[in-house]
């Protein structure tokens, strides 16, 4: 091992240790507060029954952060549905199921009904929650009838309430932005952790078990930690990626070989990539809390990006205008007016929501856009909207961005007939590292997003060509684009060099260690970053075929002083690794020496 690298290994020990030992004392501090507690306290069930409710929540949330974080649900958040469950334990499961679903269904029939004025985040939830307060209140003069009078109270309902309308308003601007079944799947999922947890909370015997051994409390954080740090795969992700590993099964079990190979004992079995190879959710977001720590993912918010690329001469659309107080719509609006194309997007949403894209103006004076003939008076309610925070959840405010619209090439075109196609790069330490091309589709609406139904086709980052082609939204592979038909099986990125050297740029600009860069191609051919992401998905896996751990870990193993190559020496070396297929050691293809050798050999032909 090279004196570099044992520094790296003996650096990674300590940062280790450095994380661990505050774990270790918190957990055996708690062990000995619950000790004495349960020596110093005689009866401790009476002790502590009145605040049975702390320890109900606290077995609810490790039992809801097992199901989302071990088997994989995607449920809307952790504490509303341990809150819901709150609900059924006190009314018991037929007058809660009752409760809850008079909230639900009445703040989500509200918010449809307002829908059509797309207010705010702040007026929409005011006028559920008004709607929802007046329902409840005649529901508990309902409750004075005998039958009904035990098993609701307003105050015990007070905070799952406020949950629930949340919870009904998230559902409705889901629906709005991606149709019924992506939110009608998580609502499902949701409906399942709220049953889960109020199974674990209405047990008697656990919860009496934690009020009387307070010495168990430092386990049950023990066991949360463990949980959310040891997991790697979600039960879901091997179905996922199961093309990956010769199914689900074979993941689970035969760790990458298929389950017909290993019990027969085929000598040459096919290849397929073991469980360690592929990035699953709870080890991608590791690297990002790694990577990209909160001080500097904070301040990655597009207008801010977008700030540095222009100053550094990076291409990206035009700023026109940026409205990030309502103060500021006027002006927006005004430039608007003034043009016939542009782009009106949200400041901090993510997955294309709330992203407009206009491309003329009709004979009858209305703009042509993604979302349909809209006037003057409508984009301006959608930038309204977007200040006020229609599409950042449960912050109130947004900024509303004003930028050109690019024309994409010419290449593009031809192989989805329009939309806003990009090319999608992960970048970590510099280097680029795996690349696709989104192919938006009727079904995403235009939007290359591929959970909406674009198309991604998975490209090498050696020369830019088509790997493998993937519809994410019908898990299924492709040869031809779904609308026109084109060839999508053996596609070339045009400027392929110009790319990597954009995206390692832009990630360089953003601070980020790890981040997804979207580019396209401008109808000169020439590369223009749309943004940078702090989170990039996953989808990337399916579409090349290839597992992205594998490459992070032989990245992670490369010295301090890689971190110091210009972006075309980094580009250089990505695309001369990729041609090796990216073996754990990265050094025994091209080492430090012959960095600069590579470079000038890809400088002589930029264009590869």
């Amino acid at each position: 091992m090279t004196d570099s690298r044992l520094a790296a290994a003996l650096d990674d020990v300590l940062e280790r240790f450095l994380v661990v030992y505050p774990i270790v004392g918190l957990i055996l501090a708690l062990f000995l507060a619950g000790a004495l507690v349960q020596r110093q306290v005689p009866n401790l069930a009476a002790a502590f029954e009145p605040y049975r409710l702390f320890f109900q929540i606290a077995i609810a949330g490790l039992a809801v952060a097992f199901f989302r974080n071990t088997i994989g649900a995607r449920s809307y958040g952790l504490f509303a549905p341990a809150s819901i469950a709150f609900v059924l334990v006190l009314a018991g499961p037929s007058w809660g199921v009752l409760v809850f679903l008079n909230v639900f269904i009445i703040s989500l029939a509200t918010a449809f009904v307002v829908s059509p004025l797309r207010l705010g985040s702040a007026p929409r939830l005011a006028t559920q929650l008004v709607v929802i307060g007046f329902s409840l209140a005649l529901f508990r003069v309902l409750s004075a009838l005998p039958e009904l009078n035990p098993y609701f109270s307003a105050t015990s309902v007070f905070f799952p309430t406020i949950i629930t309308v949340w919870f009904a308003d998230r559902f409705a601007r889901d629906v709005d932005e991606r149709g019924w079944p992506i939110p009608s799947l998580r609502l499902a999922w949701t409906l399942g952790a709220i049953f889960l947890a109020y199974l674990v909370m209405s047990s008697e015997a656990l919860v009496s078990y934690l009020m009387t051994t307070p010495t168990a409390w430092s386990v049950l954080v023990g066991v949360n930690i463990l949980v959310g740090y040891y997991s790697r795969f979600r039960l879901t992700e091997y179905v996922r990626f199961g093309d990956h590993f010769g199914g689900a099964l074979a993941g689970l079990i035969a760790r990458g070989t298929t389950l017909k190979d290993r019990v027969l004992g085929d000598e040459r079995p096919v290849e397929y990539h073991g469980v360690d190879e592929v990035l699953s959710m709870n080890e991608r977001n590791r690297y990002i809390a790694r990577y990209n720590p909160p001080a500097v993912a904070g301040q990655v918010e597009k207008a801010t990006i977008k700030q540095r690329l222009h100053r550094l001469g990076i291409p990206a659309p035009e700023t026109y205008a940026v409205a990030a107080r309502v103060s500021d719509l006027q002006a927006l609006s005004e430039e608007m007016d003034a043009r016939d194309e542009f782009v009106l997007k949200p400041g901090d949403a993510s997955g294309g929501e709330g992203i407009v894209v206009v491309s003329g103006r009709n004979d009858d004076g209305t703009f042509d856009t993604s979302m349909g003939a809209l006037s003057q008076s409508d984009l301006s309610a959608h930038a309204h909207r977007i200040v006020q925070g229609q599409y950042t959840g449960l912050e109130l405010r947004d900024s509303a961005i004003l930028e050109e619209r690019i024309v994409p090439a010419p290449f593009f075109e031809t192989l989805c007939g329009g939309g806003v196609p990009d090319v999608r790069v992960i970048v970590f330490r510099g280097i680029p590292v795996m690349s696709m091309t989104r192919l938006p589709t009727r079904e995403s609406d235009g939007a290359a997003n591929l959970h909406k139904g674009a198309v991604g086709v998975g490209l090498s980052i050696a020369d830019g060509r088509s790997i493998h082609a993937f519809q994410q939204s019908r898990n299924r592979a492709l040869d031809a684009h779904p609308d026109t038909g084109a060839d999508i099986s053996d596609v070339t990125i045009p400027n392929w060099n110009a790319v990597l050297v954009t995206a390692a740029e832009a990630a360089t600009v953003s601070n980020l260690g790890y981040c997804g860069v979207d580019i396209t191609l401008d109808e000169s051919g020439e590369p223009v970053v749309f943004e940078v992401n702090v989170r990039p998905g996953l989808g990337i896996q399916n579409a090349t075929q290839s597992g992205l751990k594998g490459r992070l870990r032989a990245l992670e193993q490369l010295p301090s002083s890689y971190d110091f190559l210009d972006v075309r020496r980094a580009v250089a070396l990505a695309r001369t690794w990729d041609r090796a297929g990216w073996p754990a050691d990265l050094e025994s293809v091209v080492t430090v020496d012959e960095v600069a050798g590579v470079a000038r050999e890809a400088e002589v032909n930029v264009d590869a």
